[in-house]
């Protein structure tokens, strides 16, 4: 498990182990996602903003990786909430 800090909240999430399909040339995807925040605070009807490079597969290993987050401080964003938040994949 691996926390994320995003501006004035904290996502926990898989994310290490969610690997995106393709490595590029250019070695890098970006991805913005958009979520709702669960009575559970876990990350809900999530989708897909924007995408860099489009095609390639990132959106949807972003999607999967939202999949496993949740909010991880009380309080700052209650249930039903939408936030949105940017993934780099980089290679290792």
């Amino acid at each position: 498990m691996r926390w994320l800090t995003l501006g004035l909240f904290a996502v926990s999430t898989g994310c290490a182990s969610v690997q995106a399909p393709v490595v590029l040339a250019e070695g890098e995807g970006l991805v913005r996602v958009g979520c709702a925040v669960g009575k559970d605070r876990r990350l809900t009807r999530c989708e897909i903003l924007s995408e860099q490079p489009a095609g390639q597969g990132f959106g949807e290993a972003a999607l999967r990786a939202a999949g496993h987050a949740r909010i991880a401080a009380d309080g700052l964003r209650p249930p039903g909430a939408r936030i949105q938040y940017s993934i780099r994949f980089q290679p290792r």
